[in-house]
């Protein structure tokens, strides 16, 4: 099993371990964004239930886990040279909130099965929980309908969060190609009690695990979506290795790499200064850097987009850090996987994305930033809210393009009032990795960057 040691991570050996990898997205945790849902994973399953029925609603969800990872893209990740994925899931996945602390199969069915594969083909696994009882931010990947976090001001949420780290620790604890536990995917707590609060859960989940597993390293991510450590504890635990999150403004947005995004030049010695900033605290610490996401977006200007994904795995490099792409699958835009645009599924929800265009609903992939809503806030004054102008719109736009997307949860729903059970595999099936297309530099640039050679 891996361990750390100082700033490294090391193998049963002593030998140092560069983990590359990178993540298993949108599969135990549908992303909109990627798969071409509207609204967040357990609304979706919401209105494909009251329009269509439970037998429908059943019969995707199954297929969306049965097929959008098997074994063929694990290994199709080994022949490209990955060492380690990242498997973000949602804690629906083995309980629900009407029967807490009573846990599914079906979470440690797919879990024992990527797990068996991981081991068949040699690569190291993270356990990434992304969507937390009671939410741990207020975006979508959380699974979060609402906007509002529960976790760090009610034990009951917290309680849930720690038994269930702890029935994942008993089931892997002598898992030999399980790198760790990634505790909670992008905390944002905002002010001293919600600080406090996840600070306080953190080390409780750790204890809890350590009480079971002494062995897999435990990862632990930074405050506001992993990119801030100022407020965090100091390292509680001597095998544990700290994660930042970097997406580059513009290599995921419209625009010129090397450019000029947010009034910022970003090219290859900005994303050096901006990574080495979250190091710090790692570095003060003398604890390992993973890098648990980062991303390139194909917009437009496709060799720049290239040079921009060279560029973020030569500053890992250069930091010493440990990295993980986001993401591997998804219908065109991240992944050197991509969904057929012709197949089946593509066409299926051609639809329904032209209505999230329209609307705007997909916060990740908003393209144009002059919304208008002078309508609903034009009579903003200084003062009227303890946030910044700035603060105020950001979250208030996020809020109203999540309630958007969860009014068209019904509507994908009715999508699948006339389609037969074999109809919805026959869909499904466009997720499997023989039906996918394959984006070619960037699995050029994935095999130099694997091999550590790029």
């Amino acid at each position: 099993m891996l361990y750390t040691s100082g700033r490294d991570i090391l193998d049963k050996n002593g030998n140092k371990v560069v983990l590359r990898g990178i993540n298993l997205g949108s599969w135990l945790l549908m992303e909109s964004n990627m798969i071409g849902i509207p609204g967040v994973e357990s609304r979706v399953y919401r209105g494909i239930l009251l329009q269509a029925g439970q037998e429908k609603a059943d019969r995707f969800f199954k297929n969306v886990f049965d097929k959008w990872v098997t074994e063929d893209d694990i290994r199709y990740l080994k022949e490209l040279g990955a060492n380690s994925v990242r498997i973000p899931f949602n804690y629906r996945r083995f309980e629900t909130d009407q029967d807490p602390y009573h846990y599914k199969d079906e979470g440690f069915y797919y879990l024992d099965r990527v797990l068996e594969w991981c081991a068949k083909h040699e690569v190291y696994a993270v356990l990434d929980l992304h969507a937390v009882q009671g939410f741990q931010n207020e975006d979508w990947h959380s699974d979060n309908a609402r906007g509002a976090c529960d976790l760090y001001t009610d034990i009951e949420k917290e309680n849930r969060f720690v038994a269930l780290w702890e029935a994942i620790a008993a089931r892997y604890k002598e898992c030999e190609w399980l790198a760790g536990y990634d505790l909670m995917n992008e905390p944002v707590a905002y002010g001293k009690i919600e600080v406090d609060g996840l600070n306080r859960v953190t080390r409780c989940a750790a204890e809890a695990i350590r009480r079971i597993d002494a062995k897999h390293i435990l990862f632990i991510e930074g405050n506001f979506w992993a990119t801030d450590f100022s407020e965090m504890d100091p390292p509680f635990d001597d095998n544990v290795v700290y994660s930042s999150h970097y997406y580059c403004p513009a290599a995921v947005q419209i625009g010129r790499y090397p450019g000029e995004a947010d009034g910022v030049l970003y090219d290859q010695e900005q994303m050096i200064r901006d990574v080495a900033a979250r190091d710090e605290y790692m570095l003060r610490h003398n604890v390992p850097t993973w890098v648990g996401e980062f991303g390139v977006r194909r917009f437009e200007n496709l060799k720049d987009k290239d040079q921009a994904f060279r560029d973020y795995i030569a500053a890992y490099e250069k930091l010493n850090d440990s990295w993980c792409y986001w993401n591997f699958k998804d219908l065109g835009l991240r992944g050197p996987l991509y969904l057929d645009p012709d197949g089946p599924w593509c066409r299926f929800v051609e639809e329904i994305c032209a209505l999230k265009a329209r609307y705007q609903t997909d916060y990740a992939n908003v393209l144009d930033k002059s919304w208008d809503l002078s309508s609903i806030i034009g009579g903003y004054q200084d003062g009227d809210f303890a946030c910044s102008y700035a603060t105020f719109y950001k979250r208030f736009t996020r809020t109203v393009r999540s309630a958007l997307g969860d009014f068209l949860t019904e509507r994908f729903g009715q999508m699948f009032r006339d389609l037969s059970l074999e109809d919805i595999d026959a869909l499904t099936d466009s997720f499997l990795f023989s039906n996918c297309k394959h984006y070619e530099p960037w699995e050029e640039i994935l095999k130099a960057g694997f091999a550590g050679t790029l």
